[in-house]
């Protein structure tokens, strides 16, 4: 075998087993209190970094945006979407593929804000969502209990 082949054999080998690479889950469920204050309303402490959510229910768009420590925006490389599930207290369960928010060279998702519009988000309220987000070798399976006024104050919206 010649040095090419064994080159090109050794690449395809490490790609297979970065492949096969399974990240730790770690789930943040919704009734977890935080032990200091954020700067947006729904926020949850994911290790070193935060998640938030923001709901704008006269667009009808839910968007997170994933910060450091410092709550500033921390880019996420390579994560293509992240995944929703909505389930509204009635047990309607909805889910939204949340897309990257700006994109980088050659298309490749370089953000740390991920967002998407559904119409029926304008008319729910009340409801849990959970989003899975990859940050570092883990996933983190974040749960927020999200209520507000039909009525809300534009004081309360995620800008």
């Amino acid at each position: 075998m010649n040095r090419m082949m064994k080159f090109v054999f050794l690449i395809l080998g490490f790609s297979l087993m970065l492949g096969c690479y399974e990240r730790e889950k770690v789930i943040i469920p919704a009734g977890v209190l935080e032990d200091h204050p954020h700067e947006y309303s729904y926020t949850r402490s994911v290790g070193d970094n935060h998640i938030h959510l923001g709901i704008d229910h006269r667009k009808g768009e839910m968007d997170i945006l994933v910060t450091d420590i410092y709550e500033k925006p921390k880019i996420l490389h390579r994560v293509k979407k992240i995944d929703a599930k909505i389930t509204t207290p009635d047990g309607t369960v909805r889910t939204l593929e949340l897309l990257p928010t700006r994109m980088a060279r050659k298309r490749r998702p370089f953000t740390a804000s991920y967002a998407r519009q559904a119409d029926w988000l304008k008319n729910i309220h009340e409801f849990v969502v959970e989003v899975e987000v990859p940050i570092g070798d883990k996933i983190y399976v974040v749960s927020f209990d999200y209520k507000t006024s039909p009525k809300e104050d534009i004081h309360h919206r995620h800008k």
